[in-house]
């Protein structure tokens, strides 16, 4: 019968200590928590712009391009790829019925869009004022009439009428962004302010 011995402590394995594993976890964490927070921050940070020829002022998504082209009173893409345009119309003679408004834009966008399609309208009120949104899609092409450089842009449209004017606020995006059109779509609404805040 063999007899076992114990091996003396210079002989025994170092203990394995986990404590900078659990360090360098600790640090791991801390960073990607503060990278979402700085991340939710710059695609939650807005700025108030102020649309003088229409008298209205609205939050939109931050670090947005102005867009010169495309006949808008005022339009702006964000890095994000939202864009947010700002027009005016003069009240139509079918006067301040909201379907008819509606319909009567949606017309009017048909002929400048390819494929316009309004999809739904809903009509409430915004600060005491009637309003209708319709939500809509079209093809917007970049290249020639023959190519299949199609994008899709899904939005949203604010149609309200006060006294002769006809106000439009939409907000759209390529149809694959339509998660950040929703998201921001409400923050704008409650931004809006018409006639310098009246």
């Amino acid at each position: 019968m063999m007899m076992q011995t114990t091996p003396s402590l210079a002989e025994r394995p170092a203990p394995v200590r986990h404590s900078a594993d659990w360090l360098v976890l600790l640090v791991l964490l801390v960073s990607l928590c503060g990278a979402w927070v700085m991340r939710q921050t710059k695609l939650n940070a807005t700025d108030v712009i102020t649309v003088p020829d229409a008298n209205v002022q609205l939050a939109i998504p931050a670090g947005g391009i102005a867009q010169m082209a495309g006949g808008d009173l005022y339009a702006v893409t964000t890095p994000a790829g939202l864009t947010v345009r700002v027009n005016t119309e003069p009240l139509p003679p079918i006067g301040g019925d909201l379907y008819a408004l509606v319909t009567f834009r949606a017309t009017s966008r048909g002929d400048k869009f390819a494929a316009f399609t309004p999809l739904a309208t809903q009509v409430d009120k915004l600060d005491g004022r009637p309003m209708a949104v319709m939500e809509f899609k079209y093809a917007e092409q970049k290249t020639k009439f023959h190519s299949a450089d199609l994008r899709v842009i899904h939005g949203y449209e604010l149609v309200i009428p006060i006294d002769k004017t006809v106000y439009l606020v939409s907000l759209e995006a390529p149809d694959g962004q339509w998660d950040l059109v929703t998201d921001q779509w409400p923050r704008l609404l409650a931004s809006l302010r018409f006639n310098g805040g009246k």
